[in-house]
């Protein structure tokens, strides 16, 4: 069996905010056309519903990202501290 940590959790929900935030953004934009001779309501209504999905989405993007980041940040300055021999100083 596979073993789970935080950081795959993280990654696998970073992963699918993304799709889902770009995907429908491609989605809408290729329906948007279409949608637009049926009526300027139907065009509105369809991106209500999708801003409904995609700035969930988007604000997981933003909140899994987040913590790679700082922890990279977080290592880099540790690497910093330690000299050739690899002990701190």
């Amino acid at each position: 069996m596979l073993a789970v940590s935080w950081d795959t959790v993280r990654m696998f929900l970073h992963i699918l905010a993304a799709t889902v935030w770009v995907g429908g953004q491609l989605t809408l934009a290729a329906l948007v056309p279409a949608l637009r001779g049926l009526g300027a309501q139907v065009t509105r209504a369809a991106a209500r519903r999708f801003n409904q999905v995609a700035w969930p989405a988007f604000a997981v993007l933003v909140a899994t990202g987040v913590r790679p980041r700082t922890a990279r940040r977080s290592e880099s300055s540790t690497q910093e501290k330690r000299d050739s021999s690899g002990t701190r100083r």
